[in-house]
C-alpha cells in the first residue's frame, strides 16, 4: 500500500510537487546552489535552480503522470524517499536520495533509478529534449 506524502516540511512540498509535476513548486523547495547527481553517471551533475528548472521541466509531465511515492526514511537533514513510476511502459523504481541544507532546503538530490531497462527509457525520454540545452550539457559535465 502506497503511503500518502504530505505536511508542511520542505522534502513532503518535494514530493508533492514531483507527483504533480508542478516544476515551479520543486524549484521552490530548493536551495539556489543545489545539484542533482545524474543516474547516468556520477559526474553529471545538474547546478543551481535555472538548470534545474530546465531539468526538471522536461522531465516531469511525462513521468508524473504514474508516479507514486511508496515511503520515506529521514536522518536529520537527509531522506530516502522511495518511487515507483511507469515511462514508455515500462516500470521504473527510484531510492532517491535528497539531501537539505543548514537552512531547509533540499541541496542535493541523488536518485537510484532501476532497472536497467527503466533507467534506458528515462534517457531516451529526457536526452532529446535535453539536447536543446546544449549550455545545460555542457556545465552538468563540467567537473568541478
Amino acid at each position: 500500500m502506497d503511503e500518502v506524502v504530505t505536511g508542511t516540511d520542505v522534502v513532503s512540498q518535494f514530493l508533492a510537487a514531483a507527483a504533480a509535476g508542478d516544476t515551479d513548486a520543486v524549484i521552490a523547495t530548493l536551495a539556489d546552489d543545489a545539484e542533482m547527481v545524474t543516474p547516468l553517471s556520477s559526474r553529471v551533475v545538474v547546478r543551481g535552480r535555472d538548470d534545474l528548472r530546465i531539468f526538471f521541466g522536461a522531465f516531469l509531465p511525462v513521468l508524473s503522470r504514474e508516479l507514486h511515492w511508496r515511503s520515506r526514511v529521514s536522518n536529520g537533514d537527509t531522506t530516502v524517499a522511495l518511487a515507483v513510476a511507469r515511462l514508455g511502459g515500462v516500470r521504473v523504481e527510484d531510492a532517491m536520495l535528497i539531501e537539505q541544507n543548514a537552512d531547509g532546503r533540499i541541496c542535493r538530490i541523488t536518485p537510484h533509478v532501476r532497472p536497467w531497462l527503466g533507467l534506458t527509457v528515462s534517457a531516451f525520454v529526457l536526452g532529446p529534449k535535453l539536447m536543446r540545452h546544449p549550455g545545460l550539457i555542457r556545465r552538468a559535465m563540467a567537473r568541478r
